[in-house]
């Protein structure tokens, strides 16, 4: 029974039972808790960019979308190169990209970013990040040389089709003008890069958490994961994910082995709410059944 179905005789209940919070640690671990099989584990340097929870969120969305985003001709940089950045592209990553970077921290940041597959190339010379931001780039031996950041397609809606735009500017004879305003490239946010990646598997389903922060109130850190959900089976089921945020326990029913990694990180104060919220008459029977 979620909260959505709740009577008002249920509704009352559910907000007496918080008196009993937190739940005993030996109850939730023996009837909400369930051990995964943890397959991967990725940690990442962290940047010095912060968000907001709204910012966050958004960002992250973004980066969904991208993910669910199909260009014809370009496919996922495969592991195993280098990347290497000419100084003329750190340039213009910070004339038309994102607010100024460094060399050593824009190297990194696109280490990180291709570790994760979000670089996407062509045969002819150009790539995406994210599916928003264009690069031109060459190769030596074992080696993607990034040459130039022409920009972000969400800035120059023209750049989504780049060799059309390639084309124009061959016959017109014309160039245009990439370059993004100080007061708008100031307000870009680099790629979201999560602090860590956890995968982990179910009876029926392969899990990816990533884990992010964010600052909310009086600039305290808090944390918000999201969480892709795949079927092992091939039953015509498709992939779903899950945002969850730290602060906010009242949310539809997670899963006994998603509730079990937040337990593992911590998170006792978020799960003990969670499962009153959902569960308010299990929890009341459990706790009528305790010595």
């Amino acid at each position: 029974m979620t909260r959505s179905s709740f009577s008002a005789n249920n509704h009352l209940t559910w907000i007496q039972l918080l008196q009993s919070h937190p739940l005993p640690n030996s109850l939730l671990r023996k009837k909400f808790l369930a051990k995964p099989k943890v397959t991967n584990y990725y940690t990442f340097i962290k940047t010095d960019c912060y968000y907001s929870k709204h910012e966050l969120l958004r960002q992250i969305r973004t980066l969904n979308k991208a993910r669910q985003t199909i260009r014809k001709g370009i496919s996922t940089l495969p592991l195993g190169y280098n990347i290497h950045l000419e100084h003329h592209a750190v340039k213009r990553w910070n004339e038309r990209v994102c607010t100024p970077v460094l060399p050593e921290q824009l190297q990194v940041l696109l280490q990180q970013i291709y570790y994760m597959g979000r670089i996407k190339i062509s045969r002819d010379g150009w790539g995406f990040i994210d599916q928003d931001i264009l690069f031109g780039y060459r190769w030596k031996k074992n080696t993607l040389i990034i040459q130039t950041f022409l920009g972000r397609t969400s800035l120059v809606p023209h750049l989504a089709n780049y060799p059309s735009l390639i084309r124009f500017n061959q016959q017109q004879k014309d160039r245009i003008n990439l370059r993004i305003p100080t007061h708008i490239l100031h307000k870009q946010k680099p790629p979201l890069i999560p602090r860590e990646i956890l995968c982990f598997q179910g009876n029926f389903h392969n899990y990816t958490m990533e884990e992010y922060v964010y600052r909310g109130k009086r600039q305290l850190e808090s944390f918000l994961y999201y969480v892709s959900i795949e079927p092992k089976e091939k039953s015509g089921k498709s992939q779903t994910y899950r945002i969850i945020d730290i602060n906010d326990p009242f949310i539809p029913m997670l899963t006994r082995k998603i509730l079990y990694i937040l337990y593992q990180k911590g998170h006792h104060d978020f799960i003990s709410k969670h499962v009153i919220f959902n569960k308010p008459e299990k929890v009341a029977r459990l706790l009528n059944d305790s010595p």
